[in-house]
């Protein structure tokens, strides 16, 4: 029996999704709203953890040995014998 230009369908499995399916359309939507962000988020990450470093070191600074604190204001004050003459 010849049926012509026509012919029989073909049928396709397909599988139930999974949770990997799930999650790697979900981790596709975030990358697709993240990606042109990048580098924003980044930079705002970066300086947070900057900032986070220098109230860290400046409260150690502050609290921690005075000698330290001493030897570090002596670096950064101009002394008397130093200052030009005019």
């Amino acid at each position: 029996m010849q049926l012509g230009a026509y012919e029989f369908p073909t049928a396709r499995v397909h599988a139930p999704p999974t949770i990997a399916d799930g999650l790697r359309a979900w981790f596709a939507a975030r990358w697709t709203w993240l990606k042109p962000r990048t580098i924003p988020v980044v930079v705002a990450c970066a300086s947070a953890a900057f900032s986070l470093a220098a109230i860290d070191y400046l409260t150690e600074l502050a609290h921690g040995d005075t000698a330290q604190l001493e030897s570090i204001a002596s670096r950064h004050t101009l002394q008397i014998a130093d200052a030009p003459t005019r």
